[in-house]
């Protein structure tokens, strides 16, 4: 249908609702809820309302379109495998659903109503200043005729309509939001008196504490599965570096692919265009006679003149007459008027680039470079085959690849992860995640067949031997547990140490002079929100917790845990929420509650209006474009 159902784009109810519906066609799969394989040219059918076609690859391409506004420029066959084109038909058939509920209603939208909608829509010109041309090139561009338009129009309208009048006007009690706000929004600040566990000394650990150690966390320190491989990789970046292409092979290149190496010249003007002819002619009546151009139309803007710089473009980019005006203008002065579907132009010239063409000298090694890899490229079939051939005949991998001068690796341990037994990541050769998954899932002593990686390297490869798993030796691991033994030992200790400091600190009533003992800090914290556990200061959530429930000015009754270490809390400051955070959590409430109300709305709209999916011509629509580049979309 329209862009994001054009209208009803306006109100965050409609969004909230295609949203919500097509998570939970999502969650069941389009054919688990819709049964049935149809037959004829319409998709799908919504309790005896017709999806088209071209509903369907107009909702396809709005879906598209949005992705686009992101920065992600997907080509059709991508959109297809996220998911669009089910998303798509998710849209146009809660269309359908809606406004059959509508019609079941009883609702309707008067002609007049829909004339003041288009009539008014900004792409058009919008109230007084609607153009009838604009809209119908924009007809023209988007394949609707104006009856089609008016139509989707109306079917627009009336679902912007029933959906904001089942869930538009919510509101959240005034004190339920205030409440909420003054929970979310209070924080609290005050000190720490941390003692750093690693400035504590502590017992060190015998061989026996090691060992007991490890016993008692055997999965921690467990080596993973090793695999002895050979591998033969043919990559055609490798063998490009073999290749020297000739002088003459790279100026044939260069002139060949010379348009690649030309920037074309660009020129940008200034824009004088106005919907009214007589207007613009008025606006250069006033220029020519002395009148600053920018000062003519702001004046006149209501009018509908403007004045707006226009550029660079290149010879072609804009479309006839505007890129024959744009390359005929000059700068002392508007050139000729030109008329198109916008309005009435004119042009002047106010900067130009020449066309620069780069030099073959510049450009030559990155053609070397170009040329080398394309006939890397065209050599692998046959080294592949070779490779092949060599290996059919009984040769051993590295006898195949000493023969073909290919390179051979045998890697005598390698994990899931690419790394060797010390755990340094092993880069010669590069294991690509695909290709270790490839590994791991085959068998001992058999040569495999030619497998291409994500990376479009070609490898042929052989497992010598696998090294299952095991709990590591003390030795491999006796500084990661002597560290680790250390750390515990040393919170421990900082943890009992803050509970003797703390009757002290409690009987003093403040932090003076306790900060000089040995491994303590003093040091400000907040303010912090209730939900503000780990952070800068690394509260847990029993800690934070505890800092909520005191009182202003008290010293916490237990110590708390934060990243530095264990502290002693003095609560000194409460700070009410902010006053505009009540409206805040109330628009929050409301939308909320909506949501609720249009998931219960969607779940009965599946329950009333059945649907049916022509699997047979939605398959043919998903797939890919037949080999002349073609796709039936219409």
């Amino acid at each position: 249908m329209l862009n994001a159902m054009r209208s009803g784009a306006k109100s965050w109810v409609v969004k909230v609702f295609l949203g919500l519906l097509v998570l939970s066609f999502a969650l069941w799969g389009v054919g688990d809820i819709f049964l049935g394989s149809g037959s004829g040219r319409n998709v799908a059918e919504v309790d005896g309302k017709a999806v088209s076609v071209q509903e369907l690859d107009q909702a396809f391409q709005n879906r598209v379109q949005q992705f686009s506004q992101l920065g992600a420029n997907l080509t059709r066959e991508q959109a297809v495998s996220f998911g669009l084109m089910g998303q798509a038909l998710n849209d146009v058939m809660l269309e359908k659903m809606v406004e059959r509920h509508a019609e079941d209603l009883g609702l309707s939208v008067a002609d007049e109503e829909i004339v003041a909608d288009i009539r008014n829509d900004p792409q058009f010109g919008g109230g007084a200043s609607f153009d009838r041309q604009r809209f119908e090139l924009f007809l023209r561009s988007s394949g609707l005729s104006e009856e089609g338009y008016v139509t989707a129009v109306r079917g627009d309208l009336l679902r912007t309509r029933l959906l904001e009048a089942f869930a538009g006007q919510i509101n959240a009690p005034d004190a339920v939001s205030a409440l909420l706000a003054s929970h979310r929004g209070e924080t609290r600040s005050g000190r720490l008196l941390t003692i750093d566990p690693s400035q504590l000394t502590v017992e060190p650990a015998s061989d026996e504490d090691l060992s007991t150690y490890l016993t008692a966390n055997e999965a921690r320190y467990m080596a993973p599965q090793y695999r002895s491989v050979e591998i033969v990789i043919l990559d055609a970046n490798e063998l490009a570096e073999g290749i020297e292409p000739s002088e003459a092979q790279i100026a044939e290149a260069y002139d060949r692919q010379i348009a690649f190496y030309t920037t074309p010249a660009t020129r940008t003007v200034n824009q004088l265009l106005a919907t009214d002819v007589a207007i613009l002619e008025q606006a250069m009546e006033r220029i020519s006679a002395g009148e600053d151009a920018a000062a003519v139309a702001e004046d006149l803007s209501g009018d509908g003149l403007s004045l707006e710089t226009l550029g660079p473009f290149g010879e072609g980019e804009l479309p006839e007459p505007l890129n024959g005006a744009l390359w005929s203008a000059l700068s002392d002065g508007f050139g000729d008027m030109v008329e198109s579907a916008f309005g009435f132009h004119r042009f002047q010239l106010t900067d130009e680039t020449a066309e620069i063409i780069a030099p073959l000298a510049e450009k030559s090694d990155e053609i070397a470079a170009d040329l080398a890899l394309q006939e890397a490229n065209e050599l692998l079939p046959d080294l592949a085959r070779a490779l092949d051939d060599e290996i059919a005949a009984g040769e051993t991998l590295a006898a195949a690849a000493q023969t073909l001068d290919i390179p051979y690796y045998a890697i005598e341990a390698v994990d899931g992860g690419g790394r060797a037994p010390s755990g340094d990541m092993i880069t010669e050769p590069f294991f690509a995640p695909d290709m270790l998954q490839t590994i791991f899932a085959s068998e001992v002593d058999r040569v495999s067949l030619l497998e291409i990686a994500d990376d479009d390297r070609q490898y042929v490869f052989n497992i010598r031997s696998v090294i299952e798993p095991r709990v590591r030796e003390l030795d491999e691991v006796r500084d990661d547990i002597q560290a680790a033994l250390l750390g515990e030992r040393q919170l421990a200790a900082a943890q009992e140490a803050a509970t003797e400091l703390l009757a002290d600190v409690q009987a003093a009533g403040s932090f003076d002079g306790f900060d000089e003992a040995e491994a303590v800090s003093v040091a400000d914290f907040g303010p912090v929100e209730r939900n503000a556990v780990g952070g800068t200061t690394g509260f847990e959530e029993a800690g934070l917790a505890a800092i909520f429930a005191a009182s202003e000015g008290t010293i916490l009754a237990e110590p708390v845990t934060t990243a530095a270490g264990p502290a002693i809390a003095i609560l000194d400051a409460i700070a009410e929420a902010p006053a505009e955070l009540a409206d805040q959590v109330k628009l929050e409430l409301a939308q909320a509650l909506q949501g609720d109300l249009l998931a219960l709305y969607a779940q009965e709209l599946q329950k009333r209006y059945p649907g049916e999916i022509n699997q047979a011509l939605l398959a043919q629509l998903m797939a890919p474009p037949d080999a002349s580049g073609g796709h039936s979309m219409n």
